[in-house]
């Protein structure tokens, strides 16, 4: 097992990969051996569901401004909704489990940009299942990362996200993923960085805390 995990969370465009390829870079410089790690949309058992949920119109892509957007309309879809929560919580095991094989020997420490953490709250906001935070479901899917390294997260306001990143103005659920990320950070006592600063003050700070 890794001596040390680091997990980065936070709403797209937040600056949690900027964040964290600096803490690998961090890392190295004082003579560990990192490596970044990035986990999302390992969708094993999920693709079956998610590729029904295409045809029923309960899963959908919009593209605006040259940039893709992804939605799973599952709040009141029970059909899709706790398929897709159990389903999840396999496949987030799966891609870490697989991720500690093929890592293994090769780094002192991981440090996470996507993890399942992040898978939480895409599931929480794919269903609305706020509880999710605090279930044996949510509890199985983040089961191999809970409470075996720190977590960051990475706040950033939505009208700071839009200054870099224009084309997240058409993302529908951007407002709900900054608040379930704000509300995750709160329940689970996470360290949140507040990127509305300028970048060079937020790496200042993280450094002092890694």
């Amino acid at each position: 097992m890794f001596a040390n995990w680091i997990f980065f969370t936070g709403a797209d465009g937040a600056g949690k990969s900027t964040l964290a390829r600096f803490a690998v870079e961090e890392y190295q410089r004082r003579g560990q051996r990192a490596v970044l790690v990035w986990s999302r949309f390992n969708n094993y058992f999920s693709k079956p569901l998610l590729g029904l949920a295409r045809l029923t119109g309960h899963g959908y892509y919009e593209t605006h401004d040259n940039v893709q957007f992804g939605y799973h309309d599952f709040e009141c879809a029970p059909l899709y909704k706790y398929p897709f929560v159990l389903a999840q919580a396999v496949d987030a095991n799966l891609a870490t489990a697989f991720g500690w094989r093929k890592m293994q020997g090769l780094a002192d420490l991981l440090v996470f940009e996507r993890s399942p953490w992040d898978t939480l709250a895409d599931v929480i906001l794919d269903t609305g299942c706020a509880a999710l935070a605090h279930n044996v479901f949510g509890r199985w899917m983040t089961a191999q990362v809970r409470s075996r390294g720190k977590v960051f997260c990475v706040s950033r306001s939505q009208p700071a996200i839009l200054s870099t990143r224009p084309a997240m103005r058409h993302d529908r659920k951007l407002a709900r993923k900054i608040e379930i990320y704000e509300r995750l950070a709160r329940t689970f006592g996470w360290s949140t960085l507040n990127n509305d600063r300028p970048l060079e003050a937020v790496k200042e700070e993280l450094r002092g805390m890694l």
